[in-house]
């Protein structure tokens, strides 16, 4: 919740006293000297053989009747005041609370971290099935988060500790995080309801909406409250509207308590449950976006803010957060209904054989889903609940039978939690996974990796090496994974972890921060690596030793293109795929891992290229082999726009040829254009005939509305090695403290035109220009103590141009 207004008798963010032990040493308190640590306290793997001792003394003035609140504490932690023990947690994605009765005077809260490899060590029933991604099959036990427990590519250091800080109040007083709210919309009607829990000791109030208000009222023993309103403003992604939310707020015996503003919007999947899609207030979103990664342990919420801003600026619509993860707080949730951007919600549930027929496992997975659904109700963004990462694909694909695969944990106790507490939003079975009941023309249950129905991982490209057209061939419906690249890093950071760029290629710590499947015997720098070669015909490992600065160049374009060329065919006009996902959005570590942002939340050069055919309007290049090649104008928003389209042919750095054609883009579209047609002739622009050498060797297409650029596509029979110098030129000008406007001038055709400026974030990178062409971007300061923009300005093959800061 956004503001708080309770009775805090005491927060424990610091002052926590470290103290480590052998497991089980201690029953009641370890003794030793302690170190003094801030909150959230973790503790790697190289510690999960020990008992980890918190302790924290404080002092009230009255006796108290209290509640003690710990969010996130574990995942195996047994709870201690005053020596005495209150009971142990066995689950990290709970909230946990106990109800005290506190003398005045001196007091000792303590949380032991009992060790997390005595306990996997416990006998217990073995799994039908093993996977071989997760360290230890006795995980399935375990409520926790799997993040340092893959070691394929998850780094060590699994969370273990106190993650948020716990908070001791006085009985019967009211935290925001306590009122149960949802807002949902029937019909026209937004309907907004509160409960409060039964704990709280109040005496009237009322709910506040926006202008309307209503009183609370006690049924059952608990306050509660419901209002409606008329034909509120809908809550849209982001790039199809506006992500509109109404102020809301309870007063409580006199004191107001903000609310999280509330959102309305319908959601709901496509009819054809063998073609997976996501429809918003009645019409159909193309998602595109990427897999969360939480940044490292921090109380601090501004570079999760700061990564999901990068995502909405890049034409991010989706943010999937996924069962190998760990569930994110109200103020991510709150950050994407303002953002815009939708959310899939993984239940914490990945690769491996839960032991749902266990009751108390059953019983404490149950407490954890409602208490997770109920913090979701009010959020907008909730589009997708899903039951879990590559379950059913990991049973499968180890031969297991069809019964095996989902189970009642997905099949039954999930959906059913869903359809009691959210059920205004879609649940999905598990990411990824088909339709159970074949094509219901007696085709059996399809296995759930199938890319063609439901649910998909698509690395066709990617991972498994497929070429380009195997993106449109594949048919993926919905990929709510895909396109895991090795994405290297822009050269600031290289510089700063690896001295410089022949370093970083050849030394182990390069590839420590190269992510790798588990048992194979390639990892995914060799996987872009195929790529590269294919893309500029040459050898990438020779490039690499005679060139390492250049085979870091080319690698980040490699990327550049591979997410290009897939979204293309995947956004563009006639398209079946309803959406993509990116693994991932962030680093995990230092070096070239999977992530559109590094680990510092800087762009790299995939996420430039996303953010034009990602773009809610936008100009997609197809290339339709002896058809030709295809525009596509692909418009998102629900007004018309007129736009001029206009097609540039160069030869070296001469204009061969140009065309521009007036267009009507209609609300929610994408349209298709033929180049030749354009052109009003035959010219082979695909180069597919090859009836003699190239005509041309670029094509680059734009897309105006007025003035301002919308679009931009382009077409390289084969991507450069050696470009002539392109004569760059640049000049800025100071908007304010925080921005400055750069236009970029090439005398010669400039491809691949990088902005590198330190500490400044440009709005376009990684673009074309032709011939005397310019092009004005701005600089946003990343920090609010950051000097003034310098650094430089590159293009493939050319010498850079030095921006300064006017």
């Amino acid at each position: 919740m956004t503001s708080a207004s309770f009775d805090l008798v005491e927060g424990f963010a610091n002052g926590w006293g470290v103290v480590t032990a052998a497991a089980g040493a201690h029953p009641t308190a370890a003794d030793g000297a302690a170190s003094t640590h801030t909150l959230p306290l973790l503790h790697d793997d190289a510690s999960d053989a020990l008992d980890v001792w918190l302790r924290r003394r404080f002092s009230i003035a009255a006796p108290a009747h209290a509640r003690l609140v710990l969010p996130r504490v574990g995942p195996i932690a047994e709870l201690f005041l005053d020596g005495k023990s209150m009971g142990t947690t066995r689950n990290l994605f709970r909230t946990h609370e106990l109800t005290l009765d506190l003398a005045a005077g001196e007091h000792e809260l303590a949380i032991c971290l009992r060790s997390t490899t005595r306990a996997l060590a416990e006998k217990r029933p073995r799994p039908r099935w093993k996977t071989r991604l997760v360290a230890n099959q006795q995980l399935r036990w375990l409520r926790t988060s799997l993040l340092g427990r893959i070691p394929s590519w998850s780094p060590t250091g699994a969370p273990r500790g106190v993650l948020a800080a716990p908070q001791l109040l006085r009985f019967g007083s009211l935290r925001p995080d306590d009122v149960e709210l949802t807002a949902r919309l029937v019909g026209d009607r937004g309907i907004v309801r509160v409960i409060l829990p039964a704990s709280c000791r109040v005496s009237g109030g009322s709910l506040h909406v926006g202008a309307a208000t209503t009183e609370l009222a006690l049924h059952d023993g608990r306050w509660s409250a419901e209002l409606e309103l008329q034909d509120p403003p809908r809550w849209w992604p982001h790039t199809h509207g506006a992500p509109t939310c109404i102020p809301a707020k309870l007063v409580i015996d006199g004191k107001p308590i903000a609310l999280e503003p509330v959102g309305f919007r319908t959601v709901e999947l496509e009819d054809d449950p063998r073609r997976f899609g996501v429809r918003i207030n009645g019409e159909p979103v193309f998602c595109r976006g990427a897999v969360f990664v939480p940044p490292p342990a921090t109380l601090d919420f501004a570079p999760t803010l700061r990564a999901l801003e990068a995502l909405r600026d890049a034409g991010g619509n989706m943010v999937r957060i996924s069962g190998t993860m760990r569930y994110e707080g109200h103020a991510f949730f709150a950050a994407c209904d303002a953002l815009g951007l939708m959310v899939w919600q993984d239940f914490m549930f990945a690769n491996m054989d839960y032991p749902i027929d266990d009751p108390a496992f059953a019983a404490e997975v149950t407490t954890e889903v409602d208490e997770q659904l109920r913090s979701w109700a009010g959020h907008p963004s909730i589009a997708v609940l899903c039951g879990g990462s590559e379950v059913a694909q990991q049973a499968a694909m180890v031969g297991q039978p069809v019964e095996r695969w989902y189970g009642p944990l997905f099949e039954t106790l999930l959906p059913t939690r869903c359809r009691a507490l959210l059920p205004n939003v879609p649940y999905t079975v598990g990411s990824p996974s088909s339709p159970l009941d074949g094509d219901g023309a007696g085709e059996p249950t399809p296995l759930p990796f199938r890319v063609d129905r439901g649910v998909a991982h698509y690395y066709g490209v990617g991972a498994y090496l497929r070429p380009f057209d195997d993106a449109r061939r594949a048919d993926v419906t919905f990929a709510s994974e895909c396109l895991g690249l090795s994405n290297v890093p822009e050269p600031d950071q290289v510089e700063a972890l690896f001295g410089d760029d022949l370093a970083a290629t050849h030394t182990p710590r390069w590839k420590s921060g190269v992510p790798r499947d588990n048992g194979a015997g390639w990892d995914f720098e060799d996987v872009r690596d195929h790529y590269l070669a294919l893309l500029f015909g040459q050898d990438a490992l020779l490039m690499r030793y005679a060139d390492a600065e250049g085979y870091l160049e080319r690698s980040r374009i490699a990327s550049a293109e591979i997410m290009t060329r897939v979204f293309s065919e995947w956004r563009r006009a006639g398209s079946s795929t309803r959406g993509g996902l990116v693994w991932t959005l962030r680093d995990l570590v230092r070096g070239a891992g999977w992530g559109l942002l590094d680990v510092d939340g800087r762009e790299k050069a995939a996420l430039y290229a996303l953010r034009r055919v990602w773009a809610p309007t936008a100009l997609l290049l197809t290339d339709e082999g002896t058809n030709g090649l295809r525009l596509h104008v692909v418009h998102d928003g629900a007004g018309t726009r007129t736009l001029t389209l206009k097609i540039a042919l160069y030869r070296r750095d001469a204009l061969v040829a140009g065309t521009q054609r007036a267009i009507i883009a209609s609300p929610r579209s994408a349209v298709a254009y033929d180049v030749e047609g354009l052109f009003g002739g035959f010219r082979d622009v695909g180069w597919a005939y090859r009836f003699g050498p190239r005509a041309h060797d670029v094509l680059l297409a734009t897309l105006y509305d007025g003035d301002t650029l919308v679009g931009e596509a382009s077409h390289m029979p084969t991507l450069p090695l050696h470009p002539a110098d392109a004569g760059l030129t640049v000049e800025t000008v100071r908007v304010d403290e925080r921005r400055y406007r750069a236009t970029i001038r090439a005398e010669k055709l400039a491809l691949f035109v990088a902005v590198r400026v330190p500490n400044w974030r440009p709005s376009a990178s990684y673009f074309h220009l032709g011939p005397d062409e310019t092009r004005v971007i701005e600089l946003c300061a990343r920090d609010v103590h950051t000097a003034a923009p310098r650094g430089d300005v590159h293009a493939l093959g050319s010498t850079p141009a030095r921006l300064v800061g006017a």
